[in-house]
């Protein structure tokens, strides 16, 4: 479907030839996003915890656009392993972690320490030059940050939904940890030399 729009761009002038790949990529990136938030917000619905799965999809997108961290190799176990992480924040990690909140702190501030330090991962699908790395580290933070405002906001106004923001925040540090611990990550070197061989 996404390859038959683009050659329609193409076949119609709005689009020159040699973005197809480009393109063709990009938009399948859109389509997905599109397609896993759709579904998590249908499973939110049906958990009972709409506003809540809006909350931590929100928030857990934003920061892990900048942060990277663990990718799966195909769409298929992407989809699987966004909706496990969505019923697993709402029936297992967040009502488990608010009846013990000093581990829920303690992990958060974890967390916070290793997105600080360690983000964002440069998976081989970004291929970050040092310049973009520097541009996602402070984006990353920047989010991290407004995320942390919000939660406590959220505690000052004894909401709940706070708990899911801040959920996003800890399963996108453990992404980073995967992707450590796995060695899903390419160093500035081997970014230049794959980029050289390509040019």
């Amino acid at each position: 479907m996404v390859v038959d729009f683009v050659d329609f761009l193409i076949r119609s002038h709005a689009l020159e030839e040699k973005y197809r790949e480009d393109s063709i990529y990009g938009l399948t990136l859109v389509f997905e996003k599109l397609i896993v938030c759709t579904v998590l917000f249908m499973l939110s619905f049906l958990l009972g915890k709409l506003w809540e799965g809006v909350v931590f999809t929100v928030c857990f997108l934003m920061l892990r656009q900048t942060t990277g961290g663990f990718h799966a190799k195909s769409f298929p176990g992407c989809f699987i392993g966004s909706v496990a992480a969505v019923v697993l924040t709402f029936e297992v990690f967040v009502p488990l972690l608010a009846k013990h909140m000093v581990i829920f702190g303690l992990m958060l501030a974890i967390s916070i320490l290793c997105i600080l330090f360690f983000a964002p991962v440069n998976h081989p699908d970004l291929m970050l030059t040092l310049e973009e790395q520097r541009k996602y580290r402070n984006w990353s933070r920047g989010i991290l940050f407004l995320e942390i405002g919000a939660a406590g906001i959220g505690t000052i106004l004894k909401m709940k939904w706070q708990q899911y923001i801040l959920m996003a925040i800890i399963i996108c540090a453990v992404f980073i940890v995967v992707a450590k611990l796995i060695r899903q990550e390419v160093r500035t070197d081997e970014n230049k030399e794959n980029r050289q061989s390509n040019s």
